[in-house]
């Protein structure tokens, strides 16, 4: 099989739960510059997955905290951040990509349509394109998002609604049957400050990272072996960074040890069809 060629471009929103890791643990310089061919390699949730089915996969993480899709255009970076008027597209050959990965940030953007087509404009018309729905559009019911995935649709563009599905559990709306474990919203859901209780956690990034891959090859997600997980991430680590505000505490490492996984990936396939 040739190698592939990914890209995803966005925010936190695909990198807080290790998805893509790049962006979590390189941050840009005092230089302000971009160091494109490190974001180039990187290794986390969806290149081990590849790497798991032997689909040969060359993965580039453009992802920034706080960005918008708008900030991803030639005119480049927004006056809010430190690399102004950089493009932080510019430094890869966006030409030389098989699979693209785009998510918005969290607002509810009226101009949604305009800002992903500008996107989707800068790389070759042959590419797979996808758009990843994540936790925050799906718990704060971003219309905007939802009433563009008919458009995106007949674009070709694939829906991966990750975030749909891990917030259909958090409410009981997506039942684990006979459940090992028991789901709130900290089992996906990262609980660190007053300010940040809506980023995704490596239980998320797994999830995300499964429907990507199971989009872009068709493979079902059952049977997916988890153990790369806690490879990738230190569990003991992240929760200490990420949960204790409030006394919050998270069950998202005995979830992935658990045999609810299986229900899990059954409903990664079923909600992929079902946006599809």
């Amino acid at each position: 099989m040739n190698m592939r060629k990914a890209i995803f471009v966005g925010n936190s929103f695909i990198y807080y739960g290790g998805c893509v890791y790049t962006g979590k643990t390189w941050r840009i310089d005092e230089t302000k510059a971009i160091d494109y061919a490190r974001r180039q390699d990187d290794r986390a949730y969806f290149y081990q997955i590849c790497k798991q089915y032997g689909v040969e996969m060359s993965v580039t993480d453009a992802t920034h905290g706080g960005r918008i899709l708008a900030n991803f255009t030639p005119a480049g970076d927004g006056p809010e951040y430190p690399t102004v008027g950089i493009d932080l597209l510019g430094g890869y050959d966006l030409s030389s990509y098989t699979d693209i990965f785009i998510s918005e940030a969290g607002r509810n953007n009226v101009n949604f349509i305009h800002d992903i087509e500008a996107v989707m404009s800068r790389f070759s018309p042959d590419a797979n394109f996808y758009y990843l729905i994540h936790n925050y559009t799906a718990s704060q019911k971003h219309n905007e998002i939802y009433s563009a995935l008919p458009y995106l649709r007949s674009k070709g563009v694939k829906i991966i609604p990750w975030g749909q599905l891990v917030y259909d559990i958090w409410v009981g709306d997506a039942e684990i049957t006979q459940a090992e474990c028991k789901y709130n919203k900290n089992s996906f859901i990262v609980k660190q400050s007053e300010r940040d209780g809506f980023h995704e956690n490596p239980l998320c990034g797994y999830i995300c990272a499964q429907m990507c891959f199971s989009a872009m090859t068709g493979v079902s997600a059952a049977g997916t072996d988890l153990s790369f997980c806690r490879e990738v991430i230190d569990f003991d680590k992240y929760i200490s960074d990420h949960y204790g505000f409030e006394g919050s505490t998270t069950n998202f490492p005995e979830i992935l040890a658990s045999k609810d996984m299986v229900q899990i990936q059954k409903y990664c396939d079923e909600y992929l069809q079902k946006f599809n």
